[in-house]
C-alpha cells in the first residue's frame, strides 16, 4: 500500500536531473559511452526528452496501444527537431523547433542583410566624407584664385 501512495503522490525526477544525482564515476561512464562530456550529459536529456519521460510515466491511465504509439511519436518527432506532443505546443517553443530544422536558412537570412546594411552605412559615411573633402578642395582653390586675382591686380599694368 505504501508504495501505491508514494507512486500516485510523489513526482519522479526529471531524467537530466537523475542524470546529476549518479555517482561521479557511473556519470562519467554513462558519458564515455554516448560520446560527450558528463556535464553536457545533462543538458542534452534537458526539454523534450524530460518531457516525454514525463508523460510515459504519467499518473493518467492512458491504453497501453496509445502511450507505446505516442511514445515512439514523440521519440521521432525529437530526432527530426519538430514539435513533440509530450510538450505545451507554446508559440516559441514551435519557432525553436521550426529554426532548428532550418538552420542554414535561418542563418542566411539573419546574415544577409547584415552585411549588405553595413556596407550601406559605409558607403553612406564614405561618400559624405568625399563630398565634404570636394567641397574643402573647391574652397581652397576659390581662396587661392582670388589670392592670385588681387596679386595680379597690385601689379602696373
Amino acid at each position: 500500500m505504501k508504495s501505491r501512495r508514494i507512486i500516485r503522490e510523489v513526482e519522479p525526477l526529471k531524467p537530466s536531473t537523475r542524470l546529476n544525482t549518479r555517482p561521479i564515476p557511473t556519470a562519467t561512464r554513462t558519458a564515455r559511452q554516448r560520446g560527450t562530456a558528463p556535464a553536457q550529459l545533462s543538458l542534452l536529456l534537458r526539454g523534450d526528452l524530460d518531457w516525454i519521460v514525463d508523460e510515459g510515466a504519467g499518473k493518467e491511465p492512458q491504453p497501453p496501444v496509445r502511450n507505446r504509439q505516442r511514445l515512439a511519436l514523440d521519440i521521432q518527432r525529437h530526432l527530426h527537431n519538430e514539435p513533440v506532443f509530450a510538450r505545451p505546443p507554446t508559440a516559441g517553443y514551435r519557432i525553436s523547433r521550426l529554426i532548428r530544422r532550418n538552420r542554414l536558412a535561418f542563418a542566411a537570412a539573419a546574415g544577409g542583410p547584415g552585411p549588405g546594411w553595413a556596407g550601406t552605412v559605409i558607403s553612406t559615411a564614405q561618400a559624405m566624407r568625399a563630398r565634404r573633402a570636394e567641397q574643402v578642395a573647391a574652397a581652397e582653390r576659390g581662396a587661392r584664385g582670388r589670392s592670385a586675382r588681387v596679386m595680379l591686380g597690385d601689379l602696373p599694368r
